[in-house]
């Protein structure tokens, strides 16, 4: 919806796909077909090098976008709405959309640069 009324670019939204990459290269994978919590070890996968250069990644992204901005960060490249955020944060939607519109800026600037 932001990209649609301009508020963010293309360029945002290639960063929130990058993150949310990082975020599933992130979660080592189990076996069994399970997801649940309190797998016995013997189901659970060993943690590769994809997972802990997702996790660096994910750490810098988050140095970089800030303590301030990185949930609204997540919770939009998770899939969710300003409006969702504001109502969850107890904020004006427009003050949620200006930490999106911010949050992703960032993002995009840690990620591919400085826009120009």
């Amino acid at each position: 919806m932001l990209r649609r009324a301009g508020s963010i670019s293309t360029r945002e939204v290639e960063a929130a796909g990058e993150l949310r990459r990082h975020l599933e290269r992130a979660a080592p994978p189990y076996g069994g077909g399970g997801g649940g919590t309190g797998l016995a070890p013997h189901l659970c996968q060993p943690i590769t090098d994809q997972h802990l250069r997702a996790a660096r990644k994910l750490r810098e992204a988050s140095a970089a976008v800030g303590v301030v901005l990185w949930p609204v960060v997540l919770w939009v490249c998770l899939g969710g709405s300003v409006k969702g955020y504001a109502a969850q944060s107890r904020i004006r939607e427009g003050r949620a959309s200006d930490l999106v519109v911010s949050g992703m800026t960032r993002l995009a600037d840690h990620l591919y640069g400085r826009a120009t």
